[in-house]
């Protein structure tokens, strides 16, 4: 597992909330429309609105998928520690200096660095790759 593997959530999660908002816009233009025209001009706004809620439900699937395997990840880390300060960073989305504040610790070096020799360390006790 590498960091930038677990930063792929926090980044599938912010493009879901985009394809959404986007989503909604449409389906929000397309009702008005509709309103107004007697709904004659809306259809290819709904087709479109369509088209992006496919879109929507595929990004959705692997952002379920990749945090259904790094919370397997996590939750197979053997330091308790080391869980949560994972879970914080990944799964919640921290910063480290709101994951340093959450494990009692007041400088985020701490915990970023702690991350870093852990992730290093399951780097060099799996051969170069961390496989899950």
């Amino acid at each position: 597992m590498t960091k930038n593997e677990l930063s792929q959530l926090y980044y599938l999660n912010r493009e879901v909330e985009e394809i959404s908002k986007r989503m909604a816009t449409l389906r929000y233009r397309a009702k008005f429309i509709k309103m107004h025209t007697d709904g004659k001009a809306s259809g290819a706004l709904e087709k479109e609105a369509e088209k992006l809620a496919e879109v929507l439900a595929e990004q959705q699937k692997k952002c379920f998928c990749e945090q259904r395997r790094l919370e397997k990840f996590i939750s197979e880390v053997k330091s308790s520690e080391m869980r949560i300060i994972l879970a914080y960073r990944y799964i919640n989305g921290l910063s480290w200096q709101q994951v340093a504040f959450s494990v009692g610790e007041h400088d985020e070096s701490y915990v970023r660095k702690k991350h870093d020799a852990y992730l290093k360390k399951m780097r060099e006790d799996s051969g170069g790759k961390i496989a899950i």
